[in-house]
């Protein structure tokens, strides 16, 4: 991915924090998600979408992983997935996040908040 691919912003329940999303949002894209790319800089993220279950087969690397209902509201967190592992977000997980090891937490990205993406203004960085 490179930085153009980061141009939406996390909002957590109606605030902005500092996190740029890339969106994985085609078939191709979320087979790909993170596989074969350098860890996620603790600013950057990927959100999949639709998505209810992940993996970390060949990372090298662990990743928090926030799974989020329909309606924006965070259903599950798994924090510091380590490689080859398994998560499922449950029935109502309709998107996932995934972020650095330790980014959720830092964020308050909790069951219960409600998170959206927001396109970047043009010249935002």
């Amino acid at each position: 991915m490179n930085p153009a691919d980061f141009s939406w912003i996390l909002y957590r329940d109606g605030q902005s924090t500092p996190l740029r999303i890339a969106r994985a949002d085609t078939a191709v894209r979320r087979m790909r998600g993170l596989l074969g790319t350098p860890r996620l800089v603790l600013t950057h993220g990927l959100w999949l979408s639709p998505c209810n279950s992940v993996h970390t087969a060949f990372m090298g690397y662990a990743i928090d992983v926030v799974f989020v209902a329909g309606d924006g509201r965070v259903v599950a967190v798994r924090h510091a997935l380590a490689p080859w592992r398994l998560a499922w977000g449950g029935w109502r997980a309709r998107h996932t996040l995934e972020l650095a090891a330790g980014v959720a937490l830092e964020h308050r990205l909790v069951s219960g908040v409600r998170v959206e993406l927001v396109a970047l203004k043009g010249g935002e960085q």
